[in-house]
């Protein structure tokens, strides 16, 4: 994600300032949904009786189990 800000940087066609910018507004576009997912997920599983159904939604629906992965891990 960097690395094309930073070339550009080292050109000397985007300032500092511009690269942090640019570099953190496509981090937070990357990765913010995955983040706020996972977190809301943990805390659903530190909830045994919770954790206990969503394994075995998981299982009946093994289709749901792979979007909750590729949403929490890209």
């Amino acid at each position: 994600l960097c690395a094309p800000f930073a070339h550009d940087y080292l050109r000397g066609t985007l300032s500092l300032a511009a690269w942090q910018t640019k570099y953190s507004d496509l981090w937070h576009a990357e990765f913010n949904a995955r983040l706020r997912t996972g977190r809301w997920l943990q805390s659903l599983l530190s909830r045994p009786t919770v954790a206990d159904l969503l394994v075995k939604a998981g299982q009946a629906l093994p289709a749901l189990a792979t979007y909750m992965v590729q949403a929490t891990r890209g």
